[in-house]
């Protein structure tokens, strides 16, 4: 992992949405995880453009997500509508990685949040590792998670930290009591990946579980044994199949795309 240089990352955007992004510091152990985000809505990938499909998967908008010079985009995340902003625009998590290694092991990462105009709402910066970590509710606010990493130039150690936001809009995220605390998972990284990809986790109980990975025809091809003392896995894919991935972790579900 190279370290990251000091420079100043312009973004040619041509229109700006007001953020209504509050940085918190809130200790994880508070935290109320769910993965009830807005489902109402799918996503593709092309381009560097954001194809977004309505439930009877007919598209509803293209969004083009204007990545900086030297990056192109590596995942979505759809939050829904009147998360962040109070208006009726869908808003996403779009994360880009950095272009210039070939093997794509040693790419920086930036990521930001756009409407589904293409209006930036906010601008994370740059990490070795910037991914949306999780939305939560938390005293009847919603609330969301940034998982960064970043290299400290001095010693080439590095420094993981967890960034919480406080959502200024007036949508709020539904969290069912038995699900308050319960186990979840959280978003592959790097999506799309070739080697090594990393999925951190929460479980419910101080039990051990089994991370499931399913291919795009529901055959399960491997299964991971997680522990409750850790929150992240890191498994090997260069022996997959190039292709689309459901990973499981009792009873909660996300993907992965190995390239």
């Amino acid at each position: 992992m190279k370290k990251i240089a000091l420079y100043t990352l312009l973004v040619a955007i041509s229109l700006t949405a007001s953020a209504q992004l509050t940085r918190l510091d809130t200790p994880r152990e508070d935290l109320q995880w769910t993965d009830s985000y807005d489902a109402k809505y799918y996503y593709g990938l092309s381009n560097n453009t954001v194809y977004l499909y309505s439930w009877d998967f007919s598209l509803y908008k293209t969004i083009a997500t204007n990545p900086p010079s030297g990056y192109k985009i590596s995942s979505c995340s759809i939050l829904g509508k009147r998360y962040i902003n109070n208006d009726d625009k869908v808003e996403l998590f779009v994360s880009f990685m950095e272009t210039t290694s070939d093997d794509n092991t040693n790419n920086n990462y930036t990521a930001k949040l756009i409407n589904e105009d293409g209006d930036v709402i906010e601008n994370f910066g740059i990490a070795c590792i910037l991914n949306l970590w999780q939305m939560y509710s938390l005293n009847n606010e919603t609330r969301l998670c940034i998982y960064k990493v970043m290299i400290n130039s001095s010693t080439g150690t590095s420094e993981t930290s967890y960034i919480h936001y406080l959502c200024g809009g007036p949508g709020t995220v539904s969290v069912p009591p038995t699900e308050q605390c319960g186990t979840n998972i959280g978003s592959a990284y790097p999506n799309p990946g070739s080697s090594l990809i990393t999925i951190p986790y929460h479980l419910a109980s101080e039990k051990a579980a089994e991370l499931h990975i399913f291919n795009s025809n529901g055959t399960l091809v491997r299964s991971i044994p997680v522990g409750p003392h850790f929150d992240k896995v890191t498994i090997d894919v260069s022996n997959l199949q190039p292709g689309v991935y459901i990973y499981e972790c009792e009873g909660k579900t996300n993907k992965f795309v190995v390239q």
